[in-house]
């Protein structure tokens, strides 16, 4: 698994350097917190894609701390609105895309568990932003979001537990259970960022 989200990050920073030459490609980069139900968690994401007029699509990696560590991968599309001075505007942002685990849970004896397994699961996030110009000849900008999104994973568990049959006291065997477990979590989150 760690060598798909190595691969993933790769491809995407591929991308921004083989066609960084191009008129119309553009960079977003963003360090962030993200609050919700389970507390606060750190967040990195990378934007990488091209721009025609107001609208920007581009493919993006991350790692989210929250609650779960986590890759989100998604393909972004953001819409700039009317520039309210020369040099600062609002933008709306919408990402969609899988969201990878990378986190390991630590079983202890006293867990019960013998095993557990994380899978990727949907994410997507909806952001209101502002961006200020560094300056009017370049596309370089300082930029803060603000947003909710949403990550879903997936653990599988398996257990020991005791199945007993017939009439009581009746023969016991040991058996494996295996458990499903989704987790959908929400979370508010504040980014700043840079734009070039």
């Amino acid at each position: 698994m760690k060598k798909r989200i190595f691969l993933a990050v790769c491809c995407t920073f591929c991308l921004s350097v083989t066609v960084c030459s191009a008129q119309k490609f553009r960079s977003d980069n963003y360090l962030g917190l993200s609050t919700g139900q389970w507390g606060t968690g750190g967040l990195i994401q990378t934007v990488n894609g091209f721009y025609k007029g107001p609208w920007f699509l581009g493919l993006g990696a991350g790692l989210d701390n929250y609650r779960f560590r986590s890759v989100p991968l998604f393909l972004s599309l953001t819409r700039d609105l009317p520039a309210f001075s020369k040099r600062s505007a609002f933008f709306v942002d919408l990402d969609a895309g899988t969201n990878l685990p990378w986190y390991t849970r630590k079983l202890s004896p006293y867990d019960g568990s013998t095993s557990s397994k994380f899978y990727s699961g949907l994410y997507w996030s909806a952001s209101l932003g502002c961006k200020w110009k560094l300056s009017g000849q370049t596309g370089k900008a300082l930029l803060l979001s603000a947003g909710y999104s949403m990550k879903k994973l997936r653990e599988d568990q398996t257990a020991p537990s005791t199945l007993c049959t017939g009439p009581s006291p009746g023969p016991c065997d040991l058996v494996t259970q295996n458990y499903m477990y989704e987790y959908l979590n929400r979370t508010l989150f504040l980014t700043i960022g840079f734009q070039f």
